[in-house]
């Protein structure tokens, strides 16, 4: 394989105007300043429980119907910025209505969420999917932004890209899309990017190649030093993730992906550590963890592939996954979230490093029956599709699972976070955090579904959560339109539709409905905080 090497310079800190550098900042400090007098007697007022605020709409298409899909949500580690991609269809025929352009939206604890903008832009022969990002821990406002590129919608998938975007200039600036890697054999098919920062600003990339000549398996790549195979990856390996900590003067890369094997039995969650991250190689520590008895992991014809999610602070890492729990009847079933925890960097863990069964999330669970919905989906209803995050050594973890409205079923967010009793780390009751929204006031449906949640903290255990929303139809369709909406720290967005681009459908005429979204509620409440005992 051919590696194109890429360079990707610093956005200069001259391209900020003084001008700007005001707009962008300056004069939201009185504004923050009056929204603080504003919100602090409603939010003194507002029970600690009470969760039934509304979501921020980031994403509004769904009304041009197109779908917003593959979101990833991050928070800088000084607790000033928030970021959020997400694939936007490049029009609203099936095959490319949720495929095609990469957003990005960015919000600052001052002056909150900007305008949403192109990373990369669809043309009618290359299409982009499956955005990831990460904050540079050098420069809190840059962000890393990761996609693979396809040359027939979601075929032909053959190459990795990325830009970096600067979040202190007005609006975002992102730098030409770069190519990470690009594979000419024959039948070659890239997915599952993903991207990590460490402690030195290096970018370190990981990514699956499914099909075509040479391994099959998960790649890694360190800067522009070309890709190195996983030699203990194979074309089962399925949804790598990646996450950086660091602790004095260490630093760990860790890693999580889903190794399947036709044998249910054989079947694992797999994590590595990379020791060493001056060379292109990947070495270290491996652990592996088995669904117990009873309960099986999903993946194969007609299933979904486990998404294993992974966070990581200091010397604390945290893995989520979801198993499925076998009955006498195949066509009931429910889905557990199991989580593993190591507070050494990865050594060791609760469960043992090789053939642990990883321990069940109390109250994480979804659903009574082993819905036959299209894998084509994008919310994926079959699954927990969890996400977990960690302030200090405290997790928190949000999957979707479903709850009875009236006579259906629909699909809501569900939310736990841990505190520590006596030095040992507890999970509190999970609630539902997306129960009784309803995105399109039009559709005759007064609660509609929410899915494929994201979590981030910033410092002080405050949370940000991102999730699609479903506009009209129902999800197991696959014409449903999302939308992706964000609830947490940041409690400003007032910009109205954006301007459509080139190969979209017209704005719809404007009606009396207002321009800002109808849930920019300034008196939202902040996701629950969590808190040591």
């Amino acid at each position: 394989m051919d590696t194109v090497r890429y360079f990707c310079p610093e956005v200069q800190d001259e391209r900020m105007s003084s001008h700007t550098r005001w707009r962008r900042l300056g004069w939201p400090l009185a504004l923050g300043l009056a929204l603080t007098l504003l919100l602090a007697l409603p939010l003194l007022a507002t029970r600690p429980d009470d969760l039934g605020n509304r979501p921020i709409n980031l994403s509004k298409r769904a009304e041009l119907g197109l779908k917003s899909a593959d979101a990833d949500l991050k928070a800088s580690s000084d607790g000033q910025w928030v970021a959020a991609v997400w694939s936007l269809g490049y029009d609203n025929k099936p095959d490319t209505a949720q495929v095609g352009h990469i957003i990005l939206k960015s919000a600052n604890v001052i002056t909150g969420w900007e305008r949403q903008v192109h990373v990369f832009t669809a043309t009618e022969t290359m299409w982009a999917q499956q955005p990831r990002l990460a904050f540079n821990p050098q420069k809190s406002s840059q962000v890393a932004v990761v996609w693979v590129l396809c040359r027939s919608k979601d075929e032909q998938c053959n190459t990795i890209q990325m830009a970096t975007c600067e979040l202190a200039v007005f609006p975002d600036h992102c730098q030409a899309p770069q190519t990470v890697h690009y594979d000419y054999k024959l039948g070659a098919t890239l997915s599952n990017p993903d991207v990590a920062y460490d402690g030195n600003g290096t970018l370190h990339f990981i990514w699956r190649k499914g099909s075509g000549t040479d391994n099959q398996g998960l790649f890694y790549e360190r800067a522009s030093e070309g890709p190195n195979f996983l030699e203990r990856s194979s074309q089962n390996s399925f949804n790598p993730s990646l996450a950086w900590s660091s602790s004095g003067s260490s630093g760990w890369l860790h890693l999580v992906w889903y190794e399947y094997a036709d044998m249910a039995s054989k079947r694992r969650i797999i994590y590595s550590r990379d020791d060493n991250l001056n060379n292109n190689a990947w070495s270290g520590v491996q652990c592996n963890w088995k669904a117990p008895a009873g309960y099986q992991f999903t993946g194969g014809t007609g299933q979904p592939y486990i998404k294993p999610a992974i966070a990581a602070s200091g010397n604390n890492v945290y893995l989520a996954w979801d198993m499925w729990q076998i009955g006498e009847d195949p066509a009931n079933a429910v889905f557990q979230m199991a989580y593993e925890y190591s507070a050494d960097s990865g050594t060791t863990w609760l469960t043992g490093c090789n053939g642990g069964e990883g321990k069940a999330l109390p109250g994480a669970y979804f659903g009574d029956a082993l819905y036959p919905s299209p894998l084509t989906s994008i919310s994926e209803e079959q699954t927990l599709r969890p996400s977990i995050a960690v302030s200090g050594n405290l997790p928190a973890a949000a999957w979707h699972t479903q709850q009875k409205v009236g006579e259906s079923d629909i699909y809501v967010v569900g939310y736990v976070s841990g505190i520590s009793v006596s030095g040992v780390i507890q999970w509190q009751t999970p609630v539902l955090i997306t129960n009784d929204l309803n995105y399109d006031p039009d559709d005759g449906v007064l609660e509609d579904d929410s899915a494929n949640p994201h979590l981030a903290f910033w410092p002080g255990g405050r949370l940000h959560l991102l999730h699609m929303g479903l506009w009209g139809g129902n999800p197991f369709d696959e014409k449903s339109d999302w939308d992706i909406y964000y609830r947490g720290y940041v409690i400003t967005d007032t910009s109205s539709f954006p301007t459509p681009q080139p190969g979209t459908p017209p704005a719809p005429t404007p009606t009396s409905r207002p321009t800002i979204d109808p849930y920019d509620d300034v008196r939202k409440v902040r996701l629950p905080v969590i808190m040591k005992r």
